[in-house]
């Protein structure tokens, strides 16, 4: 019997609540308090949840719901209305121009394509603080973004357990 090669696993369609669920587990993420030097390698949980919706689902979850939840940050952190807001948009703009390609690559490849994303996202908002005035806050400003492109590893698998399909209890 021949033996045919495997596609990739289909998955059950993913339902609203658990998209908002998991934007709102990444937000929380986000305003964790932590001590400062863990605040500088803490990954924007987040956007990283916002790339992952607009990789896989971009109907669901697009520019503007990116945009949305940038403000959100920005009024949580105090910021400057709109910096996160310009850069969470930029970055999934760029995201869903580069979603098939990204698409096309197993799960540690597509990190090289996350990693330039969160970089871009992480200048952004750098710069519109540093155009504010804001002190320079050094190189290891930076090494979220690696720490976020590390994780995108595990957040694929996790986000697609529940639209796994379920094995049939009662096979007949």
């Amino acid at each position: 019997m021949p033996r045919f090669a495997q596609g990739p696993e289909l998955l059950q369609p993913v339902k609203g609540g658990f998209i908002l669920f998991t934007i709102l587990a990444g937000l929380t993420l986000n305003l964790l308090p932590l001590p400062e030097l863990l605040v500088l390698a803490r990954p924007d949980f987040l956007l990283l949840v916002l790339l992952y919706w607009i990789v896989y689902h971009p109907m669901r979850v697009n520019i503007g719901a990116a945009w949305l939840m940038g403000l959100v940050v920005d009024v949580a952190y105090g910021n400057l209305l709109g910096q996160y807001a310009l850069a969470y948009a930029l970055t999934a703009f760029v995201c869903l121009a580069l979603r098939r390609r990204v698409l096309m690559f197993p799960l540690w490849q597509q990190t090289f394509h996350i990693l330039p994303l969160l970089l871009l996202a992480q200048t952004i908002v750098l710069l519109i603080k540093l155009s504010s005035g804001a002190p320079w806050p050094g190189p290891l400003l930076y090494l979220s973004s690696a720490f976020g492109a590390v994780l995108w590893l595990w957040l694929p698998p996790l986000l697609q357990i529940p639209q796994r399909k379920q094995p049939n209890p009662d096979p007949q």
